[in-house]
């Protein structure tokens, strides 16, 4: 039950100028095409199921698949909503109504359970994962993302642009480090 981006953020946390700012290329464009990767590569090294911070950074939607009705375990916190589709036994896809999911916040991240009213209805026995929770993560707008963790990315974008060696200086790989450690998230 690998987690799916669904919809990917629609801004990053930081803006072109804001890295073309800390790098000294205001009024420069020749490198913009490049200044972009590099924000690109500092937000996909942090961000999503694959990033080192185990989360959504700007809100973005996910999906998971699941076998059967049991509680669906997210692989993110902050959470703001989910929808829960299943696939019937004849096939049809379904909607289960809001009033029969609870979303629960833990230490762990979220957790969506079916209240126990809900009757369970019989699935597709042909679909290995009929029950799919779809769910909306992240801090929010690009303005929502907490600051030490937009200076993180400037900071990397910086690092990857001034030292395309890679060869960063063992202080500033240090401060990144301690800038994103609250952030980070064990795996589930």
């Amino acid at each position: 039950m690998i987690p799916r981006l669904v919809t990917a953020p629609s801004q990053a946390p930081v803006t072109l100028e804001e890295l073309k700012r800390d790098v000294r290329a205001e009024g420069f464009t020749d490198d913009d095409a490049l200044l972009s990767s590099k924000i690109d590569a500092a937000v996909a090294e942090l961000d999503g199921y694959a990033g080192l911070l185990g989360r959504c950074i700007v809100t973005q939607t996910w999906a998971v698949d699941h076998a059967a009705w049991s509680d669906i375990r997210l692989p993110f916190p902050d959470v703001a909503s989910v929808t829960v589709t299943w696939f019937d036994a004849e096939g049809a896809e379904q909607d289960v109504d809001s009033g029969d999911v609870v979303l629960i916040h833990d230490a762990r991240g979220a957790l969506v359970r079916f209240r126990p009213e809900f009757s369970r209805p019989a699935l597709d026995p042909a679909r290995p994962f009929p029950v799919t929770a779809e769910f909306v993560a992240g801090f929010g707008g690009p303005s929502q993302v907490p600051a030490d963790l937009r200076g993180a990315i400037l900071l990397r974008a910086a690092q990857m642009y001034t030292y395309p060696d890679g060869a960063l200086p063992r202080i500033a790989e240090d401060y990144w480090s301690r800038l994103i450690a609250k952030y980070r998230r064990l795996p589930w």
